[in-house]
């Protein structure tokens, strides 16, 4: 009977251990979201394979391709917030959700209440922000990525020492795709008027996401932020 339940234990465990294996770096199991500003709508996937779509105003001072997701430490019941990483421009590393910008303090979330004053993606709708959130907090944090509070200056690979992981990703978009002009796939990903659209936007999106998630290694390497 001994034998039998340790070699029960032992399947249990191995199993656990490959479904954790398999669990790292699946996009599946995060919320893949997109933002058509020209809709102010952001559209988010759950793992479930659950959708919620809903009204939000682009409250960023700056522009930028992806913004990573991840769950405060502290969460307030009436100040309910996701933190938001965006991209840097260079794609070397992704921002903490607080950084410096012109001097000033700036706060990256994605909000309800009128009484938060963060940048970032700000929901009126009370009902459609606990949709997304049932859809965050299903999320598994499986994606770790290089951060930095310097959104401009040149990096080294010292300074992407600290790392975290996301819950899921946003991607921006200037027009919805429906209403996007047909354009050459690499021109999308370049250049300040560059728009991902159909079915290669989430393919092309997910290997930017795994190339930023990987962060310099040759020591001293200085990486020169493009104007």
């Amino acid at each position: 009977m001994k034998f039998l339940l340790a070699a029960f234990l032992l399947v249990i465990g191995t199993q656990s251990v490959f479904a954790q294996a398999g669990a790292k770096n699946d996009p599946s199991m995060r919320t893949r979201c997109s933002y058509f500003a020209d809709q102010l709508s952001l559209n988010c996937s759950g793992p479930s394979g659950k959708v919620v779509e809903c009204k939000a105003a682009d409250m960023f001072p700056m522009r930028f391709k992806i913004a990573g997701i991840t769950i405060p430490k502290e969460q307030s019941v009436q100040f309910r917030k996701f933190d938001l990483h965006p991209l840097r421009q260079d794609n070397v590393a992704w921002l903490n959700n607080i950084v410096k910008l012109n001097g000033s303090s700036v706060q990256f979330s994605l909000y309800q209440s009128r009484l938060i004053r963060d940048a970032g993606f700000h929901l009126r709708d009370a009902d459609c922000f606990d949709r997304l959130a049932e859809l965050f907090n299903a999320s598994v944090a499986n994606l770790e990525v290089p951060v930095t509070s310097e959104p401009i200056a040149p990096l080294k690979a010292e300074d992407l020492k600290e790392r975290i992981s996301f819950i899921g990703e946003i991607f921006w978009f200037e027009r919805s795709f429906d209403r996007a002009p047909v354009r050459n796939v690499r021109s999308m990903m370049m250049g300040d008027r560059s728009m991902m659209m159909g079915d290669n936007s989430m393919v092309m999106g997910e290997k930017m996401v795994k190339m930023a998630a990987r962060a310099p290694v040759a020591a001293n390497r200085t990486v020169v932020v493009k104007s």
